[in-house]
Parts: structure tokens; sequence; C-alpha cells
């Protein structure tokens, strides 16, 4: 009998000690400490209901953007939420649930409540997509509608950028280029993407934010603008074209809809690190983003079409200029390139030269899913050719390698527990038999 219990507390422990490994483990990857919430790649500080980005280890490949920010610190980015009319700084009062950390959703989470709208601020460190770890920050508000009439309500998400040292670090746009001055797109205009990095070559930090994931209600309009100017402007901002951008900030604008009676609805960006694919053998370097993964959106449980942006940085790092340049792009035949043109030629490339090529990329609701190569190809006269290859994987949800702790709580741990109940059981039905078997061998025969 005592060897019968060895066995079932044994098996027990190992089920303990795998409980509880996977639970410390997981945990290691979140950190908080005060008012600060990090991670192996970002850190989220909070000052009150305001947020703050910084690096802590950043991307893996890039050793220099280790402790740097992606936006200014403190209090300088905000959010406006527009309720009939009446713009409210999000966070300045009416708070109802006060800002707290939540290690398993590696989230910060408030709330406020005005005129019977709830809105919840959740601010949390998650998987990108663009380069495979949880190195985004999504930024979301939930709005619901208490109240027994409709409300019209609006949101805007202003961000004070600055990268590493840089606070007037310019933003780079898809089908726009280099973004220096006051600048609003709007409509089927905006991208799905920016950037905004110190030096193509060799950067110490390269930030994207994506606008366009969360495809049930995207931003009306975007503002990449000058903070000084913007700053004391809580909303309806009107950009200056001709307006340097200097101390850049950038803002992602809903604007006021109807939230009827007991509706609610979600506005949400993203923002944290990118990475390029990379060649940068003189005198042509060439360095190419787009994302990994591509969704296709579903509307009444039909995959839809999409489409996705490439961008191509091209650089003249030579000590000559380049006669007859040219970059194009080779995609699968299961694409097709949106209004675009898939070779683009330079008669003279000067060194130092800097340029910006776009394409927006096509993917039919038909495809077969699984991961496509897209190739940039650059050269010219006396210079070899050279190719910079990116593989897309295309998805009907988006991919996430980190655990989902609430999905554990409510399968996993209960499993286990099942498990470990049944095991219990087997061993002590075990026990019974071999201890009846052998009652009966030591019984007088008749």
């Amino acid at each position: 009998m005592v060897s019968g219990l060895l066995i079932q507390n044994s098996i027990g422990s190992i089920f303990n000690k795998i409980t509880v490994n996977a639970v410390s483990e997981e945990s290691t990857k979140i950190k908080i400490s005060g008012s600060t919430m990090s991670n192996d790649f970002l850190s989220l500080s909070m000052s009150g209901t305001r947020f703050s980005i910084n690096t802590t280890g950043g991307s893996p490949e890039n050793t220099k953007d280790n402790n740097k920010k992606l936006l200014y610190g403190g209090d300088t980015s905000y959010t406006t939420i527009n309720i009939d009319g009446t713009s409210i700084v999000y966070g300045d009062s009416n708070i109802t649930e006060t800002p707290v950390f939540d290690q398993a959703l590696a989230a910060n989470i408030s709330a406020m409540n005005y005129s019977n709208v709830h809105v919840q601020q959740k601010v949390s460190l998650m998987y990108n997509t663009a380069t495979g770890n949880d190195d985004t920050v999504e930024i979301k508000y939930t709005i619901t509608n208490n109240d027994t009439i409709s409300h019209q309500v609006g949101t805007r998400i202003m961000m004070d950028t600055m990268l590493g040292n840089n606070d007037d670090a310019p933003f780079r746009v898809p089908r726009i280029g280099a973004v220096t001055t006051e600048t609003e797109v709007s409509g089927n205009d905006i991208p799905q993407f920016w950037q905004a990095f110190d030096n193509l070559s060799s950067p110490s930090v390269i930030a994207q934010g994506s606008l366009l994931k969360d495809t049930t209600n995207p931003p009306d309009k975007v503002q990449f603008t000058n903070w000084s100017k913007i700053k004391e402007s809580i909303w309806n901002y009107q950009v200056k074209p001709s307006s340097n951008n200097g101390d850049s900030a950038v803002s992602i604008i809903w604007q006021p809809t109807e939230l009827a009676a007991g509706q609610t609805k979600t506005y949400t960006t993203y923002y944290g690190l990118s990475e390029f694919t990379q060649e940068l053998t003189s005198p042509l370097a060439i360095s190419v983003y787009m994302d990994g993964f591509v969704e296709l959106p579903r509307v009444n449980n039909e995959i839809q079409s999409t489409e996705f942006d490439v961008v191509a940085y091209l650089e003249n790092i030579g000590e000559a200029d380049a006669k007859n340049a040219y970059i194009r792009i080779n995609i699968p035949e299961e694409f097709t390139i949106y209004q675009n043109t898939l070779r683009h030629t330079y008669d003279n490339f000067e060194t130092k030269k800097f340029e910006q090529i776009s394409w927006t990329i096509n993917v039919p609701a038909t495809i077969s899913l699984g991961n496509y190569p897209v190739k940039i190809v650059c050269g010219a006269d006396d210079v070899e050719e050279k190719e910079v290859t990116h593989y897309v994987e295309t998805g009907t949800e988006i991919k996430d390698n980190r655990i989902d702790w609430v999905l554990i709580k409510m399968v996993f741990f209960p499993t286990l527990t099942i498990l470990h109940l049944l095991i219990h059981h087997i061993i002590f039905i075990m026990i019974a038999i071999i201890f009846l078997m052998s009652t009966k061998e030591s019984l007088p025969k008749a």
C-alpha cells in the first residue's frame, strides 16, 4: 500500500511541476515594476492613464535599438473621446476604473464613464506579424453606450513620436514617401502602416504604426503633424501642409458616428518595432518591408480578397553615380499589382541619393493559404543585379506565437485537474485490484 501511495504522489508531483513551471515561465516574460510593464522587447510605462513606449532589448537582430524611446514619454501622448460634440481627454476626469496592469493579458486597463457612455482603455504588449516577436503595442478603446438613447461618438489617438534621441524623426508612408511637413490622409488613401527611423543604412531604431489591422472599424483619417502645434488642440486640428513637422506626432482619428443604445464599438491602432529585409553591399543598398502575414478577412463567414503594401528603400552608398539604375518587384502569379508600375528606372541615380518605392499587392479570396515569395530586384549599368526575397503567409486569422493564458486558465488547467483526478482514480483502482488478488491468494483453500 505504501508503494502505491508513492507512485500516486510522484505522478501528482509531476503534474504539479508541469503546472507551476508553465505559469512561472510565462510570467517571467512579462515583468511589472511600479508604473511600467515590460518584456524582452518593449516596455510600456503609464503616467496615470497616459502611456509611453520604449524598447528594452528591442529587435534581436538590431543591437543598436536597446533601451530607446519610441514615444517621447510622460504624459505627452493622449487620447480624446468626442461625445455629442464635447471633447474629453481620456483620463482627465470621470475615471471609474483606475489603471491596473494585468500580467496574464500583458495589458494596462482602465475605464471612464461620461453621459452613460462607458469607455475602456486597454494598452497591451502584443505579437507583431512584422517581426514575429511580442514587440508591438495594441492601443484599444472599447466604447459602450449604456444609455437609452443614441450618442454621436468619435475618437482621436495622438502619439508624440520620438525615435531614440531624435524627437524630429520624419515619417515614411507608403505611396507618399518621406513626410516632413504636416500631412493628412483619409479614406482609401490611408495606408496599412507608417514607419519612422533615423538612418536607413544603419538604423538604431525602426518604428512602425499599423492602421488597418482592425477591418471592422478603420480610422477616417490620419494626421502627421508637429506635436507642439497639436498638443493644445484636443479635437478637429487643421493641418498646415507647408508647416514643418519638426517635433513630430501622429494622430489616428475616427469621426463621430452614431452609437446606438446598448451598442459597443472598438477603436484600435498599433505601434511598435519594425524590421527590414536588406542587402546593403555597395553601391546600391536595398531595404524592403512588407508584413510577414496577410489576413484574408471574413464577411458573413465568407473569405474576402485583401491587399498589402510593399515598401522598398533604394540608396546609392557608392562613390559614383549609378547609370540606368532600376528596381522592380516580382510577385507570384496568384497576386496582382494595384495601380502600380512593376519596374522603376533612373537614368542617373546619384551617389547618396535615396528613393522610396511602394507597391500595393492584391490577394484574391480564392488563393490557397500558404507562404508566397515576393522578390525585389535592383541593378544598374556595371552593377551586378541583386535581389531581396521576403515570404508572405496568407491566412484567415492573425498568427500569434504567444500562449494565450486566458485560454489556458479556461481549458488547460481544468484539463490537467481532470487528468490528475483520473490518474488518482486509476491508481486507486489498480491498488484495490492488487490488494483483492493478494487477499484471495492468501485465503485457505476449501
